[in-house]
């Protein structure tokens, strides 16, 4: 298991709550998470909630988090939950915010929740080259969910202007 968080060239953060909490894991092999905040100016009641809740197996699991040359974010929320999951496998988690100028009120929640088997997931989030993102919401909600296998979700927004 690898964690990196690393808070570089960050002038102004306030209210910043980060939980990452490991609960009644039994085998994690192979965990990569890496949550970058690069060059940033200010973050604003920034809470990023990674709870990995009663878990079996998970082998090979990555998740990154990277906010990349963001200027402004206000009220970002951004919570991971995995809850009661018996076996994921080679799960690839990728959030990257890039060359921000403004999100306000930004909410992503991401929940597998009583999950049993999935197998080959990935999930890409990038917000790229965004001028100004207000209210925005995304929820992925993966609930009582048996079997899923070569699960891609790619959500790209990119070169967009105003989405107000």
């Amino acid at each position: 298991m690898n964690l990196y968080i690393n808070l570089k060239k960050v002038n102004t953060i306030s209210r910043m709550n980060l939980y990452i909490n490991l609960k009644k894991v039994n085998t994690i092999s192979r965990m990569n998470l890496y949550i970058n905040l690069k060059k940033v100016n200010t973050i604003s009641r920034m809470n990023l909630y990674i709870n990995l809740k009663k878990v079996n197996t998970t082998s090979r699991m990555n998740l990154y988090i990277n906010l990349k040359k963001v200027n402004t974010i206000s009220r970002m929320n951004l919570y991971i939950n995995l809850k009661k999951v018996n076996t994921i496998s080679r799960m690839n988690l990728y959030i990257n915010l890039k060359i921000f100028n403004t999100i306000s009120r930004m909410n992503l929640y991401i929940i597998l929740k009583m999950v049993n088997t999935i197998s080959r997931i990935n999930l890409y989030t990038n917000l790229k080259m965004v001028n100004t993102i207000s209210r925005m919401n995304l929820y992925i909600n993966l609930k009582m969910v048996n079997t899923i296998s070569k699960m891609n979700l790619y959500i790209n927004l990119e070169d967009v202007q105003y989405n107000i």
